[in-house]
């Protein structure tokens, strides 16, 4: 474990008299480096360099950073990408690369020297083995990141681990502890997970199933859950006067289709069932609210139906009007009806009544499985 050194050095008895003996200098051994830290890049010899080569270790040393900066960012969780987003390294690193390619130090395109073909199977074989179910080269570069900067990957992989455990506690989750954090602007409905959706999905399901059986007005519980399986979120526990609050209170998700002008372009407060109409059958979501001018009494809501045709209507002035998916709510005819917009809405309600097209993101996963 030690270098043992022998010099000579002078023996003095007098200042006449020199002799010299042996000293045994003992140095520690240095520690032997792993062999990806002993490597090389050597090159083919009896070439010519036009780079100098403290600017060719510069760049090196860039795209090396790059590179570690790159992974950082694959292995990043959703809640730093947005708030932090992603920077693009790729006009960075082709200048570097295009400087380096003007040095005539190149080695043969697709050569490897023995020491990093092992490397690069070792790397594979770990991958392989840890990563099974990851794409063979994200598992390579992950194996060589680890071998590479074993502190930085034990720090990600502790914040992957960390991120799973609060991920867990959010799952479990109530809606409206969630609707809390999505007000509180914690997190955006695109960005709840699965299980999370899931939770909000079989509430609405649940809340639904209880009021049918007791016979409540329940439009707001039936559209709502029409929405959510179209992936589109709606808070929890609002009637139809909340809903169309909520609607007007984000106009970058909800827009309101504008009421008919005359020939001058003066309102007429009339609203305009063609637009409505057409949106829907375009495909878009769009919605018929009515908000009851007694805060103390409850709205109506339903949804535009744009797979079926507009019906005349003689109570609204013998106009066209569309077809709606909604709760009839009264008379002998109660219950979930796909009829025309004048069956549960009545002229005398137009003034305060809108037409809504949702212009915002919707999830993906809109009904699970």
């Amino acid at each position: 474990m030690h270098k043992h050194i022998m010099v000579k050095s002078p023996l003095h008895h007098n200042r006449y008299d020199h002799q010299e003996q042996e000293v045994e200098l003992i140095y520690p051994k240095p520690k032997e480096k792993p062999l990806y830290q002993t490597m090389e890049i050597r090159f083919p010899p009896n070439e010519e360099h036009t780079l100098h080569p403290l600017r060719r270790q510069y760049l090196e040393n860039g795209l090396k950073q790059i590179e570690i900066h790159e992974r950082q960012q694959t292995m990043q969780d959703k809640f730093s990408t947005a708030m932090y987003g992603k920077k693009d390294y790729s006009e960075e690193k082709n200048n570097i690369l295009q400087e380096m390619l003007q040095d005539k130090q190149s080695r043969p395109i697709g050569h490897q020297y023995p020491d990093e073909k092992f490397l690069d199977i070792a790397d594979k074989q770990i991958a392989q083995e840890k990563y099974p179910h990851t794409p063979e080269a994200v598992g390579k570069e992950i194996a060589r990141f680890e071998r590479e900067y074993p502190k930085e990957y034990n720090r990600n992989m502790q914040e992957i681990e960390n991120a799973k455990k609060q991920q867990l506690e959010n799952d479990k989750k109530s809606w409206p502890e969630i609707n809390k954090d999505i007000q509180d602007g914690k997190i955006t409905p695109q960005e709840l997970s699965n299980k999370q959706w899931q939770t909000i999905l079989d509430k609405s399901a649940e809340e639904l199933q209880n009021v049918q059986s007791t016979g409540t007005s329940y439009c707001n519980m039936y559209t709502r859950d029409q929405l959510l399986k179209q992936g589109i979120y709606m808070p929890p526990g609002q009637n139809a006067n909340q809903i169309k609050d909520h609607m007007d209170n984000n106009p970058e998700n909800w827009e309101k289709l504008p009421k008919k002008t005359d020939a001058q372009g003066n309102p007429t407060g009339l609203l305009d069932h063609q637009a409505a109409h057409d949106a829907a059958k375009n495909g878009d979501t769009v919605v018929a609210v009515w908000k009851n001018p007694n805060p103390n009494k409850h709205g109506h809501i339903a949804q535009v139906d744009g797979n079926a045709e507009m019906q005349e209507s003689g109570t609204w002035g013998n106009i066209q009007v569309p077809t709606i998916d909604g709760y009839h709510a009264w008379g002998e005819n109660k219950g979930i009806k796909t009829e025309s917009l004048s069956q549960q809405f009545t002229p005398d309600k137009e003034p305060d009544m809108d037409y809504y097209r949702y212009m915002g993101e919707k999830r993906d996963d809109k009904v699970s499985s």
